[in-house]
């Protein structure tokens, strides 16, 4: 959960952001977006279409909370660090 609320996942202290206002969801390696009835809306993608339902989240994908400009950025799973021989 994205907002302005302490207690979320992603804070964006910025007014126009709702105190819980979107919402990322994981599943099977793809990601999408929920509006999570916030005043100022979520937006995606180049196109700045408004969320009303789930909607797919791509990598690299521009996303908009209310005025704050964001990218949603992936990562794959990676191997723990390796640890290098000291000096």
């Amino acid at each position: 959960v994205l907002g302005r609320d302490p207690e979320v996942k992603v804070r964006i202290d910025v007014t126009g952001v709702s105190r819980r206002h979107a919402r990322i969801v994981l599943r099977d390696g793809e990601a999408s977006i929920e509006d999570l009835g916030s005043k100022n809306g979520t937006f995606v993608g180049r196109r700045d279409a408004r969320v009303s339902a789930p909607t797919s989240l791509p990598d690299g994908c521009p996303f908009r909370l209310g005025r704050v400009l964001l990218t949603y950025r992936s990562a794959a799973e990676t191997a723990s660090t390796a640890t290098e021989p000291g000096p």
